[in-house]
């Protein structure tokens, strides 16, 4: 995992340091590559353009020589799933953050626990980003991002995996494959259907409405219990 901080505060660096170092060695599955300090936007910018863009950046908004929103959308230009975390003292540019499809604003001074709550989702969108999902059919064998996978359906018999690139056909159960995505934001709504909570854009009464236009099919008997696990889905995903 390869983490910047872009902040002209010093200081700023040296908490986030601290926090990662004690996070990180209490994490036996993860561990941090580099950890890279860019005092202004400009730097991370360059760097950015010539070398593999940071997984995590913690980005300051009102720097010497640059604003940390436009820094945002260049690098949202030629690197969509980079996280994004604001770091400023500044509440008035949180709406202003969320357009930049921020993760999360982290007020200055940083809180140890907010911190902690913060790089939390950040690992998990993180390690969700980087998980594959094993697929099989006949003598064949894929293996296809997680994150790109729309919704699983179960029909007449096999299973047909919807994703952001067009459908494939495998074998399985899908009671398997909700056991293995359901750790990463994935809910059943239907006894055929599991669905990427992702890639929701609106939950309706009896279906759901997915990134791509598909809508998938709810069933009544779930309805309650899926607008409960979507809420909390939501609610984990504020600031």
């Amino acid at each position: 995992m390869k983490i910047a901080v872009c902040d002209d505060n010093n200081t700023t660096y040296i908490h986030i340091k601290e926090y990662l170092s004690e996070f990180f060695l209490n994490v036996e599955e993860l561990s941090l590559n580099e950890l890279l300090y860019f005092s202004d936007g400009l730097q991370l910018l360059e760097y950015s353009e010539r070398s593999d863009i940071p997984d995590i950046i913690f980005l300051d908004i009102e720097m010497m020589h640059s604003n940390g929103i436009d820094v945002a959308k260049k690098l949202r230009s030629f690197e969509k799933e980079t996280i994004i975390i604001f770091v400023s003292a500044h509440k008035e540019y949180v709406f202003d953050a969320f357009r930049c499809e921020a993760l999360h604003f982290l007020v200055k001074p940083i809180d140890s626990v907010d911190f902690e709550d913060c790089f939390n989702r950040a690992v998990h969108k993180y390690t969700t980003m980087h998980s594959t999902l094993p697929l099989k059919w006949k003598f064949e064998r894929a293996n296809i991002a997680v994150s790109d996978v729309l919704y699983v359906e179960s029909y007449r018999g096999h299973i047909i995996v919807h994703t952001t690139e067009g459908t494939e056909d495998v074998v399985g159960k899908l009671k398997d494959f909700f056991a293995f995505l359901q750790p990463h934001g994935f809910m059943r709504i239907h006894h055929g259907y599991i669905v990427n909570m992702q890639h929701i854009r609106r939950f309706g009464s009896d279906s759901v409405l997915l990134s791509n236009g598909e809508s998938v099919m709810m069933s009544v008997r779930k309805r309650s219990d899926a607008l409960k696990i979507y809420d909390n889905f939501l609610q984990k995903r504020k600031w």
